[in-house]
């Protein structure tokens, strides 16, 4: 799965390949090298080019900083290499916890990069799963035979196999898998393998037109049960007393505005999402 999907994701185009693949396709990407400074394209580093750790390699570290560098891909894959890794440990990802992820925020931070953070593909956790025969990756197989119970079949100009077919049967459960067991399996049709979100971060200017987001995390992603408040900066302009619209009966209020006030330092309202007070009052 990987040499398709994250082939596909650094060069920017639907195909498949190794290091040297991506590599090519990432500093060679038309779009990256449009917004790199002459004489600095693009650069991308792997695993082997970061250093032993904990801190980062040298050459790494000088690119980072410097500043005519403006394009810098890193690859991390502590998370994938760890499914085929014990299935005894219950692990907390954390940027410290990541060796190098911590020393790249940094790096970065001082720099005063624009950092985006994303991912080529997801995974699922063994939690249970039961085997099934005949597949060709973990949680995928070829689309003959039609698919079964827990499957379905995928076709089309989006959907590229390791083999280069265009058609593939994949397994939507959590529950199945056709390797055998081990901590984790990817390349299915789950939520958690193929939506895949993205961040970007910035510790010091916002780029032009982008705007902070809300916390949006709810306590009971993490088993929090506690009433937890979280302040959230609105980027829009206050209103007057006055011209702030009134609900009638029949309209329905905003279901995290609990209460809003305005932030003397900021000069712009601020939001106060409480929770979980609103789940229980539904």
């Amino acid at each position: 799965v990987t040499n398709v999907s994250r082939a596909s994701l650094l060069c920017g185009d639907l195909t498949r390949g190794d290091q040297k693949t991506e590599r090519t396709g990432f500093t060679g990407h038309k779009q990256l090298v449009a917004a790199s400074r002459a004489g600095h394209p693009p650069r991308l580093f792997h695993k082997v080019d970061i250093g032993p750790g904990p801190e980062l390699g040298s050459e790494i570290r000088s690119v980072v900083s410097d500043p005519q560098q403006r394009i810098v891909g890193v690859v991390h894959n502590a998370v994938d290499a760890q499914l085929s890794g014990s299935d005894q440990l219950d692990l907390t990802w954390t940027a410290e916890g990541l060796r190098q992820v911590a020393a790249l925020l940094h790096a970065a931070r001082d720099a005063g990069r624009i950092l985006v953070v994303t991912g080529d593909h997801g995974h699922v956790l063994d939690e249970g799963t039961v085997q099934m025969g005949g597949g060709m990756g973990d949680r995928w197989r070829s689309a003959v035979p039609p698919p079964e119970d827990k499957e379905v079949a995928l076709s089309g100009g989006r959907v590229l196999s390791p083999g280069g077919e265009t058609s593939i049967v994949a397994a939507w459960s959590e529950k199945v898998r056709f390797a055998a067991k081990r901590g984790g399996y990817h390349g299915g049709a789950s939520p958690q393998e193929i939506l895949i979100p993205v961040a970007v971060l910035t510790a010091g200017i916002r780029p032009t037109g982008w705007y902070e987001a809300p916390p949006a995390e709810p306590a009971w992603w993490r088993g929090a049960t506690e009433q937890v408040t979280i302040l959230a900066v609105s980027m829009a302009a206050a209103q007057p007393a006055s011209s702030r619209p009134h609900l009638t009966k029949s309209q329905q209020a905003d279901l995290f505005m609990v209460g809003q006030h305005m932030n003397a330092d900021q000069g712009s309202p601020r939001r106060e999402i409480v929770g979980p007070t609103w789940f229980d009052s539904l």
